[in-house]
């Protein structure tokens, strides 16, 4: 991401120099959009716009569909919303006794962050922008029928904050899209709880809360595309 996140740039001021004179409108007073990362030039996704990293966890990112709105052309807000909801189902092993039952896992993840975009910068058809935003992701992992034992259960909540800036730059193709570039720093705080049930024993209790700066993980470089309406 790092590489395509200096291609990008190096896009960006090309094109800036090479159509310096064409100046395009910008999105004004009311003008809203909708942002869409790029992941490695490889394929478009509406998912994972200002997600948090989380170590360790091999699902990644946990991000959403991003809205702006301009209350000038020099400055707007902005919003990354996500919500998904997946569920698995683990039969028991041929052979297995017959008061085995499925193993039913299911996830569920909420995720807001919102945040302020400063125009710092114009020149053609680039904007230079710096800004700071917010995070929280709510994570829901339970497991009915753990270990395919009948009445066993296991839940893990974790909540993640998260804040930060950010500093890009924004090529406009015409008054409707543009292509962005960015780099985020974030500040985030990770806590939650793990609650188990096995028999007739329930044990829960709180995990570690632990704390780190994202310098460089997979979602401090985005390759941003913006459609204005």
């Amino acid at each position: 991401m790092r590489t395509c996140f200096v291609a990008a740039l190096a896009l960006l001021f090309f094109a800036s120099a090479a159509f310096s004179q064409s100046n395009r409108d910008r999105p004004v007073e009311g003008g809203y959009g909708l942002i869409f990362v790029l992941p490695g030039f490889q394929k478009f996704s509406a998912e994972n716009y200002q997600g948090v990293p989380v170590p360790g966890d091999t699902s990644g990112l946990f991000g959403g569909i991003g809205v702006k709105y301009h209350f000038s052309e020099k400055l707007a807000a902005r919003v990354g919303i996500g919500f998904s909801n997946s569920s698995t189902t683990e039969k028991p092993a041929a052979g297995s006794p017959s008061t085995d039952v499925d193993e039913k896992s299911t996830l569920t993840v909420f995720s807001l962050a919102p945040g302020l975009q400063f125009t710092l910068v114009k020149t053609g058809d680039i904007s230079g922008y710096a800004g700071f935003q917010l995070g929280l992701i709510a994570l829901t992992s339970n497991i009915d029928g753990w270990g395919h034992d009948p009445g066993d259960s296991y839940k893990n909540t974790r909540w993640l904050y998260s804040a930060g800036g950010f500093l890009g730059a924004e090529w406009f193709f015409n008054d409707r899209l543009s292509l962005g570039a960015e780099y985020v720093l974030q500040y985030i705080i990770r806590s939650g709880t793990n609650k188990s049930v096995v028999g007739e024993i329930s044990n829960e209790r709180d995990l570690n809360t632990e704390s780190w700066l994202d310098l460089k993980s997979s979602s401090s470089f985005n390759v941003l595309l913006n459609f204005y309406f």
